[in-house]
């Protein structure tokens, strides 16, 4: 395999090619060969590649046709330079409509030097807010024991950043682009289901998996609606919401398991015979219980 892909470097190297005509870019490679009009070309980007280059990425006017990548793997020479410089920097372009949007739709009654103040406010506040969200995420989970007042401070995460999405927007999003400046509150509302499930799965056993499903769609459906009704440009995004569908299905498993858990806490201790399944002094016996407090004999 590392032979193979030795030889495919090598042969990369020789073979690749990046040829300008006045209009038309084409791009060399070892088992292929691809160009774009000048006149089709929307704008380019630059992508950071790894392994020390960039890559610069032509957009096509075109949606249906693909993108082309050129990945610098040599310092450019002038030709290239002069070639793509008066291309739109898409990059830039986001960042300046981005801003615009901003100014034109975030409390548009207020005057230009107030609004710039509460935007500077709020942005600083998203970001100590992403800050406080790892923080905390990474606490309770190097933590051996993370008691009930930690996991539901880390179960509410969610609903407060749907709550500041909902009072801020659009200056806070879910799942904005790279180059947006608006406030991306997706970290807060995706990463406590994994650590809760983590949790979960490491201190709990279920009996039986029907009600721990329902509990999963159930809260994820509540979840992923919940922040798809209140953000248009999540709603917009079918992949982004798929995927924060999946991860909110995590979080409705770990806290129904979680609350299951606590309700079982005030469980007398006591034996019971029940089925042929012996209860003993701390087990619990729905379908949710702490695994090292449990026997079944």
């Amino acid at each position: 395999m590392f032979l193979g892909l030795g030889l495919y470097g090598l042969l990369y190297g020789f073979r690749y090619r990046v040829t300008l005509a006045a209009d038309h870019i084409g791009l060399v490679e070892p088992f292929r060969r691809r160009s774009m009009q000048r006149s089709e070309i929307l704008g380019c980007r630059v992508l950071p590649g790894g392994h020390g280059f960039s890559v610069f990425l032509l957009v096509s006017r075109h949606a249906e046709h693909d993108k082309l990548k050129i990945p610098v793997l040599l310092k450019p020479d002038e030709a290239f330079r002069r070639w793509l410089y008066d291309l739109t920097d898409l990059d830039v372009s986001e960042v300046v409509q981005s801003r615009i949007d901003i100014e034109a739709t975030f409390r548009p009654e207020l005057s230009a030097e107030e609004r710039s103040r509460q935007v500077t406010l709020l942005r600083r506040l998203g970001v100590a807010f992403n800050a406080a969200t790892i923080a905390l995420l990474g606490a309770s989970f190097v933590l051996p024991d993370s008691g009930p007042w930690m996991l539901a401070t880390v179960a509410a995460l969610p609903w407060v950043a749907i709550v500041l999405v909902a009072r801020f927007q659009p200056l806070y999003r879910f799942a904005v682009r790279r180059n947006d400046e608006r406030v991306d509150m997706i970290l807060p509302l995706i990463s406590p289901g994994l650590i809760l499930t983590v949790h979960a799965v490491s201190n709990l056993n279920t009996v039986g998996w029907h009600e721990p499903l329902v509990l999963a769609c159930a809260g994820g459906l509540a979840l992923t609606g919940a922040s798809a009704r209140i953000d248009s440009c999540l709603r917009q995004q079918r992949w982004a919401v798929l995927i924060v569908g999946l991860f909110a299905c995590i979080y409705g498993y770990a806290v129904g398991m979680e609350l299951n858990a606590l309700a079982d806490l005030p469980c007398h201790r006591e034996c019971a015979q029940s089925g042929g399944v012996r209860k003993i002094p701390g087990v619990r016996m729905s379908w949710s219980r702490l695994a090292r407090d449990s026997a079944v004999q």
